[in-house]
């Protein structure tokens, strides 16, 4: 086992409200995630290496749906449109929509309305990722 095998699973956070990427990235530390954040769809995709040759490594994305300039189902067609991100798991929340079409014929994408309860999101992810962590405490 190498010493990335120890590492938890590291998820970017792309939320626009910062007290609401406060509380997505503390729901996710709870839950025994490690995060990155950002607060648009430019720099969510900038983060994920669509736009450079060599990506960050992030396991999975929680985004939000309606971001200014680029929004979250804009971010996932991107993410899929490139070989390094086609495969990462994304859970899209939002309060003001209901589950978009992308999510529906997407394997490896869900979503969750707002607000939610920590439990789904962390839920969700667990689907999605292969290792979810494990939280002993």
């Amino acid at each position: 086992m190498s010493g990335d095998d120890l590492l938890p699973p590291r998820v970017l956070v792309v939320e626009d409200d910062p007290d609401h990427r406060r509380a997505l990235a503390l729901t996710l530390h709870l839950g025994g995630y490690t995060t990155s954040e950002c607060g648009s769809g430019e720099d969510a995709l900038e983060q994920l290496g669509t736009n450079i040759a060599k990506p960050m490594d992030i396991d999975a994305v929680v985004l939000d749906i309606r971001l200014p300039g680029i929004d979250g189902v804009e971010v996932l067609t991107q993410m899929r449109a490139q070989m390094a991100t086609r495969h990462v798991p994304v859970v899209l929340i939002s309060a003001h929509a209901s589950k978009p079409n992308a999510v529906q014929r997407d394997e490896y994408a869900r979503f969750v309305p707002k607000p939610f309860h920590p439990d789904q999101l962390l839920g969700q992810l667990s689907e999605l990722l292969p290792d979810p962590p494990r939280n002993d405490r």
